[in-house]
């Protein structure tokens, strides 16, 4: 696995436990504005479900366990990928590559906080990332 692949797996983990986050929210919506059913004497055929709000929590619920499980991956994962990019050689490759990936900072906006030129500014990182490339091909198993 690639450092560009490594990180794309990072953030799609990020964007899944954020539309996690959002259906969870959408559930406790759904459960705060159930109505009643009205009763009435006409018979009805049997619902699968005794309660659509109690089925709303439960599965807000399931979805914040699923959430907390991915949270922990997640945590897992960058932890690793920091440790990995702490081991470059050059510090300055070191801060491109966290500004970026994990500030999610724009190109632009490096550029000014380092003082380098776009030229020098990809250069560094193109040069971080085969680096890294080269140090994650010698793990076997990656978190």
């Amino acid at each position: 696995m690639t450092a560009k692949e490594y990180l794309a797996s990072i953030s799609r983990l990020e964007s899944f436990i954020a539309s996690k986050k959002q259906k969870v929210e959408a559930l406790k919506c759904m459960a705060a504005n159930v109505s009643p059913s009205p009763i009435t004497d006409m018979p009805k055929a049997p619902s699968k479900t005794i309660s659509p709000m109690a089925d709303a929590i439960c599965k807000a619920i399931d979805i914040e366990s699923e959430i907390k499980d991915d949270e922990l991956c997640l945590q897992k994962k960058k932890l690793f990928f920091l440790d990995l990019v702490s081991t470059l050689s050059d510090i300055d490759v070191q801060s491109i590559i966290i500004k970026r990936y994990f500030e999610k900072k724009q190109w632009n906006t490096i550029m000014a906080e380092t003082f380098f030129s776009s030229s020098w500014t990809f250069k560094l990182h193109k040069a971080g990332m085969d680096e890294l490339d080269i140090k994650l091909a010698s793990y076997k198993e990656l978190p």
